[in-house]
C-alpha cells in the first residue's frame, strides 16, 4: 500500500473549524481509502477528537514579526514561504517514512524541498488550493511581496512530479507557474442527513471578510441586494463570518449581519438560496459545496462557480442585472427554488455514494501516477 505523507499548514482535527480544516479531512480521509496516511500538521494546538489517519503534530512557532522578516531576507525567501517551512517542520519530514509527499498548500512544500523529499528518492505532489500570490495582489502595500510569493510559488511547483488544483477555474494559472498542465481535483462533501427544507425567502451569504474576496463579494451584494428586496419584498439575508476589521456597515432593510457562526448546519438548514458574488481571489469556494451537501440552490458568479458545474447542478450568472434577476427568480418561486435544491442534493449524494473523491486520489498518488 502507498504510504502518503501530506504536509498540512493547519490542524484539521481540532477545535478550530473553517472551510481549509474540512477541506482536509476531505482529502486525507478520502487519501486513506487507497492509501496509507500520515498528516505532517504544523498545529497551534493539539488535536481534541480521534482522527482516522496517522498524526505528526509539530508545534507551530509563535510569530515573531522581526525573526521572520530577518529570515526572509537572509534566506531570499517570501514571507509566508519562511513562516510555514520552520526547521521543526522540516525535521519532521526528514525521518517519516513516505512513497509520496503531498503539500496541502503549495507553501507546504517548501518544508518538504528543504528535507529533500524530492526525486528520485521521493514523489511529490502539490496540491493548489489557492495561490497564496493571487491573493496578495489584492492587499494594499503587498505588490512587492506578492512578487516574492509568485517566485517562490514557481519554484515549488516546478520541483513537484505532480501538481493538483482544487479549482478548475485556477487551472490556466498554475499552468504558467508549473510549466505543465496541472490535474483537477474536483470535490464534493458528504451529504447532510436531510435536504434543506428551502421553505422561506432567506438568502444566505457566507465568508469571513477579513479575506479581500469575501470583503469584495459582500460590498457587491450590498450594492444589488436593494434591487432583490424591491422585487422580492419578503427576502431576508443572512450573512454569517466575521467582519472585516474596519467595515462599517449601517442598517440595511431585510439584511442581518450574525457574525461567527458555530452551528453551520443550522443556518443551511434555514436557507433558501445562497448568494455569491465574489469577482477576485481563487481556490475552491466550500461554500458552494456546502450548498450542495444540503440542497440549497446557488446564484453565484463565474468565479465564485469556478468548475464545479462540470460535475454539479450550479450555474453561474454575470454581475448586475444578470446575478440580481436570479436571485428575484429563487426567493419569489418556492417550486423552483425546490426543483434546483432537490437535483443539487441528489447530485452530490451520488458523486459521494460512488466515492467520486477517494477514487480521484488513488489515481494520482498511486505509484503509477508517474507514468501519467
Amino acid at each position: 500500500m502507498t504510504r502518503a505523507v501530506f504536509v498540512v499548514s493547519k490542524q484539521p482535527y481540532g477545535a478550530i473549524e473553517d472551510g481549509e480544516t474540512r477541506l482536509t479531512r476531505l482529502l486525507l480521509e478520502a487519501a486513506a481509502e487507497s492509501c496509507s496516511v500520515t498528516a505532517v500538521v504544523l498545529a497551534e494546538h493539539p488535536a481534541n477528537r480521534t482522527a482516522p489517519v496517522d498524526l505528526v503534530e509539530v508545534p507551530k512557532p509563535p510569530l515573531r514579526l522581526g525573526r521572520l522578516l530577518l529570515a526572509s531576507s537572509l534566506r531570499r525567501r517570501s514571507l509566508i514561504h519562511c513562516r510555514f517551512a520552520p526547521r521543526a517542520l522540516v525535521e519532521a519530514l526528514e525521518i517519516v517514512a513516505a512513497d509520496v509527499v503531498v503539500a496541502r498548500r503549495v507553501y507546504m512544500a517548501q518544508a518538504a524541498l528543504d528535507a529533500g523529499r524530492t526525486a528520485p528518492t521521493d514523489r511529490l505532489v502539490v496540491l493548489v488550493d489557492v495561490l497564496e500570490s493571487s491573493v496578495l495582489r489584492h492587499r494594499a502595500f503587498a505588490a512587492l511581496e506578492a512578487r516574492r510569493t509568485e517566485r517562490d510559488e514557481r519554484r515549488c511547483l516546478r520541483a513537484a512530479d505532480e501538481v493538483a488544483v482544487l479549482s478548475a477555474a485556477d487551472a490556466d494559472e498554475v499552468a504558467g507557474l508549473a510549466g505543465r498542465v496541472p490535474r483537477t481535483l474536483e470535490l464534493v462533501l458528504p451529504p447532510a442527513e436531510r435536504p434543506a427544507g428551502l421553505d422561506d425567502s432567506v438568502a444566505v451569504f457566507v465568508g469571513d471578510r477579513a479575506n479581500p474576496a469575501n470583503a469584495h463579494a459582500f460590498a457587491e451584494l450590498l450594492a444589488v441586494w436593494p434591487s432583490i428586496v424591491r422585487a422580492a419584498p419578503r427576502a431576508r439575508l443572512l450573512v454569517a463570518g466575521r467582519p472585516a476589521p474596519r467595515e462599517r456597515t449601517g442598517a440595511v432593510a431585510g439584511v442581518e449581519l450574525l457574525g461567527f457562526v458555530d452551528d453551520l448546519d443550522a443556518l443551511w438548514r434555514s436557507a433558501g438560496v445562497l448568494l455569491a458574488p465574489v469577482r477576485i481571489g481563487g481556490g475552491v469556494r466550500v461554500k458552494i459545496l456546502d450548498a450542495a451537501r444540503h440542497g440549497v440552490p446557488v446564484v453565484g458568479s463565474p468565479e465564485a462557480v469556478g468548475g464545479i458545474d462540470r460535475y454539479l447542478p450550479v450555474s453561474s450568472q454575470g454581475p448586475g442585472a444578470d446575478f440580481t434577476a436570479e436571485a428575484v427568480r429563487l426567493l419569489t418561486d418556492p417550486a423552483e427554488r425546490k426543483r434546483r435544491g432537490a437535483a443539487l442534493f441528489e447530485a452530490n449524494r451520488e458523486l459521494d455514494a460512488r466515492g467520486f473523491v477517494a477514487g480521484q486520489l488513488a489515481g494520482l498518488l498511486a505509484p503509477s501516477a508517474d507514468a501519467a
